[in-house]
């Protein structure tokens, strides 16, 4: 038998194989109801028929592309395909992790931000250290995040104490940063003075996992390095740490020169 015929699957005479047979070899195949349905790049008529889910000015620039016929229009007809698919993924990303509770939430904020620590800034907006129900509702709510909020904090606050704090999000990620920054504290006595004595060794602005490596020892912590360093960063690892990323208060300090009370040698 000819290797691009296939082989027989039914008896001759068969209803299937004469079925089959009348349809010029093909047969139709029904999609199983549970099968995902995979969102595609989007055509013109699509975007013309869903316009109502566009933003304003995203329907104002396809109606102009719609009456222009010049190569730069298709060009940006296709850019603005390319944008409206990429939100409806980012759409269906959120959906998907917003029902996955505690451990798609955090898939979320290491998707958006890089890091739970960068994640869990953007949540604690006062800077308290804890989130109530409210200020952790307003939060997700400014980060697009959806899902059943009342749900993902039952699951976050296990202990009914009505605040939720980092390490209740990722224990792993709260119990290493949190040692690390405190023994710096107990150290150097602000981050500022740390950042400069204890972690930026060769003053470049950037530290490395090497750099890392070095202050875990000499401060004698039980961590990995670098998981540490990889819990720290928020973009890739090539690019370093900032310390930006690392303390945010102090750069703020540093770049407006309100550091007369820190220590800095």
């Amino acid at each position: 038998m000819p290797d691009t015929e296939l082989p027989a699957i039914s008896p001759p005479g068969s209803p299937m194989m004469a079925e089959f047979q009348a349809s010029g070899g093909r047969r139709d195949l029904a999609k199983s109801e549970s099968a995902p349905t995979l969102r595609g790049p989007m055509s013109v008529k699509d975007l013309l028929s869903g316009k109502a889910n566009m933003s304003r000015s995203q329907a104002a620039f396809l109606e102009r592309q719609t009456n222009h016929s010049s190569v730069q229009a298709r060009t940006n007809m296709s850019k603005l395909q390319r944008e409206v698919t990429k939100q409806g993924r980012a759409a269906d990303d959120v959906e998907f992790y917003g029902a996955k509770g505690k451990e798609g939430f955090r898939k979320y904020l290491l998707g958006k931000f890089g890091s739970i620590v960068m994640g869990w800034r953007h949540l604690d907006r006062d800077k308290s250290g804890r989130l109530s129900f409210h200020e952790f509702c307003n939060s997700c709510r400014a980060m697009g995040y959806h899902g059943n909020f009342k749900k993902l904090w039952q699951e976050l606050d296990e202990n009914n104490s009505g605040q939720v704090s980092l390490m209740e999000i990722d224990a792993e990620v709260g119990h290493a940063v949190g040692s690390f920054k405190l023994a710096l504290l107990k150290k150097h006595g602000d981050m500022l003075s740390a950042w400069r004595n204890e972690v930026d060794l060769n003053r470049t602005g950037r530290i490395e996992e090497k750099e890392i490596h070095c202050a875990v020892k000499a401060l004698g912590l039980d961590l990995d390095p670098k998981k540490l360093y990889r819990m720290l960063l928020s973009g890739p690892a090539g690019l370093g740490l900032s310390l930006a990323e690392f303390d945010p208060d102090s750069w703020t300090k540093w770049i407006t020169g309100d550091h007369s009370s820190m220590i800095v040698k």
